[in-house]
């Protein structure tokens, strides 16, 4: 069985970029066939994959989507390993790990746990500046707080530990 978290994949946002640099052997671009927009991806060895776009616009945002080869709309596609094309998660059959298992036995508790303070390990290790200007950054609070949803408690403590310091009032002194 393959899992989400093992495949890379592509959002809109990659059209903006142009390139992902956790792939950069798979080249992207954009072309507009009779009024469509269509984005092409071509990993190497393999022949361009042509994926329709999808643009929805609405007064309150615009937003665009994939169109995958089994007609759904997507916003992400996944790429699994060994395989060429991008498809959406249902078409490979992908599941998310943390449905793999019962959470409420004791097994399943102490893996979830495990898991999740991988992932988050992981996502402090791209978090390049937790701070900026004496505050921390909305992404470093954001995995503050996913850190205290996973019952890490110690590190939210800490890190609110090391902010009241920071901003503690200077003591003045009489002369």
């Amino acid at each position: 069985m393959e899992y989400v978290e093992d495949c890379y994949h592509i959002t809109p946002c990659v059209i903006v970029k142009g390139m992902d640099e956790k792939r950069a052997d798979i080249s992207f671009w954009t072309e507009r066939e009779n009024g469509g927009l269509f984005l092409f991806a071509a990993a190497p060895n393999c022949e361009a994959q042509r994926i329709e776009l999808e643009e929805f616009f609405s007064p309150i945002i615009d937003r665009t989507y994939f169109r995958c080869e089994c007609g759904r709309r997507a916003f992400k596609l996944y790429l699994p390993p060994h395989k060429t094309l991008f498809k959406c998660r249902t078409c490979y059959k992908l599941r998310y790990i943390l449905t793999t298992f019962n959470p409420n036995t004791e097994h399943g508790r102490a893996r979830y746990q495990f898991i999740r303070m991988e992932k988050l390990s992981q996502q402090r290790m791209e978090i390049s500046k937790p701070m900026y200007k004496g505050r921390y950054t909305t992404r470093f609070l954001r995995f503050l707080r996913l850190c205290g949803r996973a019952g890490l408690s110690d590190v939210v403590d800490d890190a609110r530990k090391l902010m009241e310091t920071i901003h503690a009032p200077v003591p003045t002194s009489t002369i």
